[in-house]
């Protein structure tokens, strides 16, 4: 029997859902019915298409966005007295994994209209927050090797990578893309996550698409690739006579069951990205006149993961109530790095903290037609008017 709790949630309009058809089921019924559900051909065949789609030479198939993230610091070195720069708005993974390699992130702020990091305070930081010492790049409070910036492309947006580009050549770091919600989005330079040295993506059911859980990494470094490729599987290689455990590995391995549901999906890509952004301009043209909401920055190659608006001045709070009240689903956008226990007193981000206090995830999703949107936004301009 079912609950009149879940049928209530049932008949509420979602934040979010994933697209789910017949395709998809089949393709993963396929996987199931042929006996080998690990890691396997499919996983093989998803990095491939992957690969093509991006136009990038490597793509390694993970278990999560956060295990990407994880593997790709690996791949570039990173360890004990090193630190990466990472932007403060962010899920706390980006942080997470600097620390899982014995390095400490660098919280920088973001700028306040795109909440990417913002790059003239990475400029800055880089000409005045740092020393040069044999050689190396080192953090002038904590001593700590600068190795590598986290260039993290929030809810599909693309942050300014030709400048950030400009400067990691210039202090010579490398560049992580934390593309997890910026699959498919495109800068001046290509796709979102080929840019940099490595980039990472998550197929979790909240992203653009999905494989239940998973993750990718890419690069067109073949020492990176080699490396995360072995760190995924327990440090083994192999030949054929001999497996040998070459280093203390993970077991970060994709199945062959969500790698599936990842092919079937991939297909429809372009089409979801195009829905979610008509639904995005249902949005953007409801609450335009609203001054009590900071809209989305608009950036062509921009995708849109999720809608995420500013609320000026309203306790937030209080607008997701009246929302759920009304069966509309919403969260918040995410979350400042800085203002977590596991980080405080880190770093002092202003921007950062507003839009942890401020952010309202509204739903987007394919599901969703114009009368819904009008819908929720007709009820977000009633409660914001007050």
């Amino acid at each position: 029997m079912v609950s009149k709790a879940h049928t209530k949630r049932i008949k509420a309009v979602s934040v979010s859902r994933p697209d789910i058809g017949s395709a998809d089921e089949a393709q993963v019924l396929e996987v199931l019915r042929s006996g080998w559900v690990g890691q396997g051909p499919k996983v093989a065949e998803f990095e491939r298409q992957v690969a093509t789609v991006l136009d990038i030479k490597y793509a390694i198939a993970v278990n999560s966005g956060t295990s990407a993230l994880h593997l790709a610091l690996c791949g570039l070195g990173v360890g004990p007295d090193d630190a990466v720069i990472v932007p403060d708005f962010t899920f706390p993974a980006s942080a997470n994994v600097v620390r899982h390699c014995g390095a400490e992130p660098i919280l920088l702020d973001v700028d306040p209209n795109t909440l990417n990091l913002n790059v003239d305070d990475l400029e800055n930081f880089l000409k005045t927050g740092t020393r040069l010492e044999s050689g190396e790049l080192r953090d002038a409070k904590t001593g700590r090797r600068i190795k590598g910036i986290m260039a993290v492309h929030l809810f599909g947006l693309p942050m300014a990578m030709e400048r950030t580009l400009e400067l990691a050549q210039t202090y010579r770091l490398a560049i992580v893309e934390d593309a997890a919600c910026a699959f498919g989005a495109r800068d001046a330079a290509g796709f979102c996550g080929t840019g940099g040295d490595v980039g990472c993506f998550s197929f979790h059911p909240r992203k653009i698409i999905t494989t239940g859980e998973g993750g990718m990494v890419v690069t067109n470094r073949a020492d990176v690739a080699e490396k995360v490729t072995t760190l995924r599987n327990h440090g083994i290689t192999r030949t054929e006579s001999t497996v040998a455990f070459v280093s203390e590995g993970f077991n970060f391995r994709m199945s062959d069951i969500n790698a599936a549901l990842g092919i079937a999906q991939l297909h429809k890509l372009q089409s979801i990205i195009e829905r979610h952004s008509e639904i995005a301009s249902w949005y953007d043209a409801a609450l335009a006149d609203v001054d009590a909401l900071r809209l989305p920055a608009k950036l062509d190659g921009r995708i849109y993961q999720a809608y995420v608006v500013l609320l000026e001045r309203h306790d937030r709070a209080h607008v997701l109530d009246c929302l759920r009240e009304a069966d509309i689903e919403s969260v918040a956008g995410t979350y400042a790095v800085s203002a977590q226990p596991a980080y405080k007193d880190m770093a002092s981000c202003p921007n950062s903290q507003f839009a942890q206090r401020q952010s309202l995830a509204l739903p987007l999703h394919t599901a969703l037609d114009k009368p819904i949107i009008e819908r929720i936004c007709k009820t977000l301009r009633a409660i914001v008017a007050n």
